[in-house]
C-alpha cells in the first residue's frame, strides 16, 4: 500500500481528521509524518531523526518495534488474528495465566480490552457490580481516561468541562492525604481508585506510605481498592507494578500501553476472586468485539516474556542516583559550578525503585513459590539466559538480586521454593533459583 506524501497528509489532516490538531503540530515543526520507528528513534517522511521523549504516552516501556515481540505478532498473524468468538481463545488464557503469576496480592482473573481508557470502565463497572454501591473516589489532577466514565474519575477541567454532565457519585479528594480520603469515604463508596504515581498530573509521587495507608483504610471501611497502573505498571517504577513498592494488593488493577509491548493496543483488568464472582454469574454482562484478540494477547505475552528477566531495580539505580539531599546537579554542574535544582519528587520515586530489591526479598519470604513465578528466572549472572531443562541442565549459578547495596551472587545448593526433595543438589527451577539470593536480603 502506498505511503502518502506529506503534502497529501498535511491536507487531509485539515480535511478529513482535525485541523485544530495539524496547527498544533504544525506549529511545533511537527508537520511530516512518521514513516519508521526502532529503538527510541523515529523518522519523518522529511529525513529528520528525533529520539522519542513522548513514548506514546508511556507506550513503549519495551521501544518500537521489539524484534521479539513483533516476531510473536508476525507469527500469530499467520495463524489466526482475530478471534472467532465461537471457540475458546487459547492466547488469552495463557496471558490471563501469566498475568496473574506475577500480580500482586490475589489478582487471579483478567478481562482483556483494548485501551486504557476501556479497562478503567470495566473496573468502574466491576466495582460497582462487586459492592453494589455508586460511589468512586478519585484523587485530584488524576487522568483515568477520556471516555465518559473513566473521564468523570479525571479531575481535569479542561478535559471535564465540555462534557458536563457526567457520571454521578464520583468523588475528588486531595492526593496524598489520607485523612481526606477517610472522611471522603461514605455508606454509598464502592471503591477508591488511584494511581501510585500520578502521570497527567504532573509525575506525582505520594508520600511515603500513602498507598499503604490506603489500602489499609478500604479494607478497614470495607471499601474496594483499584490501581489504576495503566502508565506505571511494567516495570516503569522499579517493579513490575508500583503498587509492590509499598506492598500493596489492591482488589482491581488496571493495565494498557506498553501491555502490548509498543506494537498492539491492548487493556486488562485484573480483579481478585471475590469482585470477579459477579462476572462469573454473568459472563456476557461485559464483553468486547476486539478485546482479547489473537494478535494483541500475543504481543502482551511476548511483553511480558521480556519483561520478567530484567532487573528494574538495577536498572532503575542507572537512570538516576539520587544523593542524599534530594538533589541532582545538571550537566554542566560536574565541575562543580552552575545551578542546582531540587527534585525531592524524583529522588522519591528513584529511592523507591531502590528499595525494590528488599520488597521482592520481603515477598520472597512471604511466598517464596509466587514471589519465583513472579519476577521470572531472570539470567545466569551473566547476561546468559538459563538453558531449558534437558539441555544441559541448570546452572548453579543464580541470579545476582540487587537489594539497595548488596548482591548475592551465588544459590545454595537446597532450593529457596520449597521444592521437594529438599535435599536435592540443587533446583531444577530456574524461577526458585533466584529465591536464596532474594532471602538473604531480608
Amino acid at each position: 500500500m502506498d505511503i502518502p506524501s506529506d503534502a497529501q497528509v498535511q491536507q487531509w489532516y485539515q480535511q478529513h481528521y482535525n485541523a485544530g490538531f495539524y496547527g498544533l503540530l504544525s506549529f511545533m515543526g511537527l508537520d511530516s509524518a512518521e514513516v519508521f520507528a526502532e529503538g527510541c528513534m523515529v523518522r519523518a517522511a522529511d529525513g529528520r531523526e528525533f529520539i522519542d521523549c513522548v513514548g506514546g504516552y508511556g507506550s513503549y516501556n519495551f521501544g518500537h518495534r521489539h524484534p521479539k515481540i513483533v516476531a510473536a505478532v508476525k507469527a500469530q498473524l499467520d495463524a489466526i488474528p482475530m478471534s472467532s468468538k465461537l471457540l475458546l481463545n487459547g492466547q488469552l488464557a495463557a496471558l490471563a495465566h501469566e498475568l496473574a503469576e506475577i500480580a500482586p496480592g490475589e489478582l487471579t482473573y483478567t478481562f482483556c480490552s483494548n485501551s486504557g481508557t476501556e479497562a478503567v470502565e470495566a473496573a468502574l463497572k466491576l466495582a460497582r457490580l462487586a459492592s453494589g454501591k455508586p460511589g468512586i473516589i478519585t484523587a485530584n489532577n488524576a487522568f483515568h481516561g477520556k471516555t465518559l466514565g473513566s473521564l468523570s474519575g479525571t479531575n481535569k477541567e479542561s478535559f471535564q468541562q465540555p462534557f458536563l454532565p457526567l457520571l454521578q457519585h464520583f468523588t475528588t479528594v486531595p492526593f496524598g492525604d489520607l485523612d481526606a480520603l477517610e472522611a471522603a469515604i461514605g455508606d454509598d463508596t464502592a471503591a477508591v481508585m488511584l494511581e501510585p504515581v500520578q502521570g497527567e498530573g504532573g509525575i506525582i509521587v505520594p508520600p511515603e506510605g500513602y498507598l499503604r495507608g490506603a489500602r489499609e483504610i478500604t479494607r478497614r471501611r470495607g471499601v474496594l481498592l483499584i490501581m489504576d497502573e495503566v502508565q506505571t505498571g511494567l516495570g516503569r517504577t522499579g517493579l513490575n507494578f508500583a503498587s509492590e513498592l509499598e506492598l500493596v494488593d489492591p482488589d482491581i488493577l488496571v493495565l494498557a500501553k506498553s501491555l502490548g509491548g509498543g506494537v498492539m493496543p491492548i487493556g486488562a483488568t485484573m480483579g481478585t476472586q471475590q469482585v470477579w464472582e459477579h462476572f462469573q454469574e454473568n459472563p456476557l454482562v461485559h464483553t468486547s468485539t476486539f478485546g482479547g484478540n489473537e494478535l494483541a494477547c500475543a504481543a502482551a505475552r511476548a511483553a511480558l516474556q521480556e519483561l520478567l528477566p530484567v532487573r528494574p531495580a538495577r536498572a532503575g539505580r542507572r537512570v538516576h542516583r539520587p544523593d542524599p539531599r534530594g538533589t541532582r546537579h545538571r550537566p554542566d554542574d560536574r565541575h562543580g559550578y552552575g545551578q542546582r535544582r531540587r527534585q525531592p519528587a524524583l529522588h522519591r520515586l528513584c529511592a523507591g525503585a531502590a528499595r525494590a530489591g528488599r520488597v521482592r526479598a520481603e515477598q520472597a519470604r512471604r511466598d517464596p513459590h509466587r514471589a519465583a513465578t513472579r519476577y521470572g528466572h531472570g539470567d545466569s549472572g551473566r547476561g546468559a539466559e538459563a538453558p531449558a531443562p534437558g539441555v544441559g541442565g541448570y546452572s548453579q549459578r543464580g541470579s545476582a538480586v540487587w537489594d539497595g547495596g548488596s548482591e548475592s551472587q551465588y544459590i545454595k545448593p537446597n532450593c529457596g521454593g520449597g521444592c521437594q526433595p529438599p535435599s536435592a543438589s540443587y533446583c531444577q527451577n530456574p524461577l526458585h533459583q533466584r529465591l536464596t539470593p532474594l532471602a538473604e536480603a531480608v
